[in-house]
């Protein structure tokens, strides 16, 4: 059976266990399989008066407005809110649908040809135009954040106003995939030229506008009323960042909060049995690892990376931090994608670890450094692992970050060995999810590793059109990833929201994306 069978049934037993503690108020939103009744949304009842402003708290803070540079998923769910993408996932039918260009045509293995929308306006009243589609592109290939995700990108070409083509240097089978990201969002090239970067960079097409940002603090949008897709029905939405979460679950508890991210797992049959709130819960697109930075020693000697692999026991950091509400990983691709192979992978195994420790010269044991983000989940699973080190003769120091610090020194490689983090690439193709963490100046290779047979095999397995061919070439690469070992997969995370009552249409991310477009609340 593949793991994301396994995860769904894990899901969908944690949904039934919740909703057996909270019949009686009849407020758990459903399965993982089927999260939500009705649409989709949370609650169907419109009646009321929609709030002026909602009040959420999701997992971490807002880091930038530089859209095309950042890798955090909670700063992309917001760049979802304020801007579009030229087209975008539709999660009911896992197909890519139009958002800013209503049409395309496949012209060749290498040309795509798109009809944009017309009628469509920035928030700084500028018209949306291919001009813009080109200028978004071009300087997203010049952005160390983005230009991985458009490398086999080679020309874009403006036909008009309204057309748009594109023209890439070899075969790319996620191309299109690879466009919903919203780090790749449309941008106004007029806005750039009469505003300057700081404040064109904010002018987005999309259902929301930034009014106020105070950074650590709160995040403040506000509706388009012009926006193409129809308004949105909450006039206001404030991201209000609270780092523990059980401080968020209070806030909502008390009425601060509509909603937030990730509740403490101990607390799930409590929400689920209390009537005034909601549990709403989603499969995941994100995998927690632990990467091994070879720019520092001894993490550049395979056999100390694969012996802490071994000494590192996941169901551990599933039953004692997640309390089972994830699944086990040995694989580099994401159980849920279409690309997934079931491979041996490295296994607990405190006998082995140590044989290798010793081989690599270090039988009297070391002091590593690894560093992490300011969630209660990230911290006890460094402290799970930190005990599981100890027990081959590893001290580990554990060094916690805020985000933004964090994501900085990860991405510039230094001042750590080791880093346990989280990535979602997996839903825009499986070569994103693989080419972020392992190939040569990923966006996501915070192991900063480079090996050229790594690199090759990732870009031949993009270009295969054959299907049963690319899978193979997946396999193999999921294969070379666990004997190499600078990435440890661990485990699949549940998506977990909890709600008031009054709250309605929290919808299924995109992937690792948020969906709070359409999300209201009712007085």
């Amino acid at each position: 059976m593949k793991k994301f069978a396994k995860l769904t049934a894990l899901s969908l037993s944690i949904a039934l266990l919740l909703t057996a503690c909270g019949k009686s108020g009849g407020n758990v939103g459903g399965s993982a399989s089927n999260p939500q009744s009705g649409n989709g949304s949370v609650g169907q009842n419109t009646a009321g008066t929609p709030k002026e402003m909602v009040v959420f708290s999701p997992r971490l803070d807002f880091q930038t407005m530089d859209v095309q540079n950042t890798p955090s998923i909670v700063t992309k769910s917001i760049y979802y809110l304020v801007y579009n993408t030229l087209v975008e996932k539709d999660v009911e039918t896992n197909t890519v649908v139009p958002a800013l260009a209503e049409s395309w045509t496949q012209d060749s293995g290498t040309e795509i040809t798109f009809t944009l929308r017309q009628g469509v306006k920035f928030h700084d009243g500028s018209d949306f135009t291919a001009a813009d589609v080109k200028f978004t592109y071009e300087k997203a290939m010049e952005s160390a954040g983005s230009a991985t995700k458009l490398a086999s990108l080679e020309r874009i070409d403006t036909e008009g106003d309204y057309t748009v083509k594109v023209t890439l240097k070899s075969v790319n089978m996620d191309f299109l995939d690879l466009l919903t990201d919203p780090s790749l969002s449309i941008m106004s090239k007029t806005a750039f030229e009469n505003l300057g970067e700081e404040k064109g960079i904010q002018q987005g097409t999309g259902p929301y506008k930034y009014t106020e940002w105070k950074q650590g603090s709160y995040l403040e949008l506000e509706a388009n009323e012009d926006y193409w897709d129809g308004a949105p029905v909450t006039p206001k939405l404030r991201v209000q960042y609270i780092s523990e979460n059980s401080s968020r679950l209070i806030a909502v508890q008390t009425g601060e909060l509509d909603f937030c991210q990730d509740p403490p797992g101990s607390e799930l049959p409590n929400i689920a049995a209390n009537k005034d709130l909601r549990l709403i819960t989603y499969p995941s697109a994100t995998v927690d690892f632990v990467a091994f930075n070879v720019n520092e020693a001894p993490m550049n000697n395979p056999d100390v990376r694969k012996a802490i692999a071994y000494a590192i026991n996941r169901q551990d950091i599933i039953d004692g931090v997640f309390l089972g509400n994830a699944i086990e990983l040995n694989n580099i691709m994401h159980s849920s994608n279409a690309y997934y192979s079931e491979i041996e992978g490295t296994e607990y195994n405190v006998e082995k670890a140590k044989e290798l420790l010793a081989k690599a010269g270090y039988a009297d044991g070391l002091t590593l450094t690894l560093a992490t983000n300011t969630t209660s989940d990230s911290q006890a699973a460094c402290t799970v692992i930190q005990a599981l080190l100890d027990e081959i003769g590893i001290t580990v120091k554990i060094d916690v970050m805020e985000n933004a610090t964090l994501t900085a020194t990860m991405s510039a490689g230094v001042g750590y060995h080791m880093c346990y983090s989280r990535w979602s690439g997996y839903a825009f193709g499986p070569d994103t999810g693989i080419r972020e963490m392992l190939y040569t100046g990923g966006s996501n290779n915070y192991a900063h590793y480079s090996d050229p047979k790594m690199d090759q095999m990732i870009d031949e397995a993009l270009t295969i059109e054959d299907n049963a061919e690319r899978m193979a070439a997946y396999k193999a690469i999921e294969e070379y990833s666990d004997e190499v070992m600078a990435v440890y997969p661990i485990l699949v995370e549940n998506y977990t929201f909890v709600a008031r009552k009054s709250v309605q249409n929290i919808l299924e991310p995109n992937g690792p994306i948020m969906n709070l477009r359409e999300v209201a609340a009712y007085d």
